[in-house]
């Protein structure tokens, strides 16, 4: 099931863009407007081999932005606006300094990031397509973090399974709450992925804490998983 979001990274503001890289997964881009419930789509150019999976989850994502879970965002221009106007944290840079909005969607085998222009409209919004796998896998070794990890929920003992990047993470209640007994399983198949304590504690904390917060940077733990302060940057650009 399709879930709209905020960026959970900074880097992702750069990925709105038709001219991506292509080691980062960029498959298409998008561009459209919406009038009287009717969305109308540019033409755009996938390779044969990925077009079927491509259409099927554009229609999906189409009619999930048109529904009451994403509060009717395509309907029409005016309800864009309306589900806009009070996130002042979500805007993207957009050239002539005029508002545009940014959010993502996470489909199955694509990342779907979406730019909303309301007040354009020629084009009321654009969608860049990623393929999941290597755009979270590219992000994440720029970070010298995994593509995903398996750890231990602090606060529940519980088992979990974490995407890097991704606002939600996998639980397994199942399993319950021994935290030792969880902790032995996690540290077994992270050693399997050959992942270190840096990494596996950036991103158990990561997911909890934020994706752009100093938790998530494996610089930051020592051997032992002990988060500390790395050397601070002055605003002169000394280190202090």
């Amino acid at each position: 099931m399709m879930k709209l979001e905020s960026l959970e990274l900074w880097e992702e503001k750069d990925l709105f863009t038709e001219h991506s890289e292509n080691d980062k997964g960029f498959v298409c881009c998008i561009k459209g407007t919406v009038y009287d419930g009717k969305i109308s789509l540019s033409e755009f150019l996938v390779s044969d081999s990925i077009r079927d999976t491509v259409k099927y989850e554009l229609d999906t994502l189409c009619i999930f932005l048109q529904g009451e879970k994403a509060e009717h965002l395509l309907r029409s221009a005016s309800d864009m606006n309306n589900f806009c106007r009070d996130k002042m944290r979500d805007h993207i840079p957009y050239s002539f300094n005029r508002e545009c909005w940014g959010f993502r969607a996470v489909g199955e085998e694509y990342i779907w990031y979406l730019a909303l222009t309301p007040w354009n409209s020629k084009r009321h919004f654009s969608i860049y397509c990623y393929d999941r796998a290597k755009l979270i896998s590219a992000l994440a070794a720029e970070k010298d973090l995994p593509e995903y990890c398996y750890g231990v929920l602090k606060f529940t003992g519980e088992r979990i399974l974490i995407y890097y990047g991704m606002s939600d993470f996998e639980v397994f209640p199942q399993y319950g709450g021994n935290m030792a007994e969880n902790r032995d399983y996690a540290d077994e198949k992270n050693a399997e992925l050959n992942l270190s304590v840096e990494q596996v504690s950036a991103m158990e904390n990561g997911a909890i804490y934020g994706w752009n917060t100093p938790m998530a940077d494996p610089h930051n733990y020592d051997e032992n998983g002990h988060f500390f302060e790395a050397e601070a940057i002055t605003e002169k650009g000394r280190k202090r």
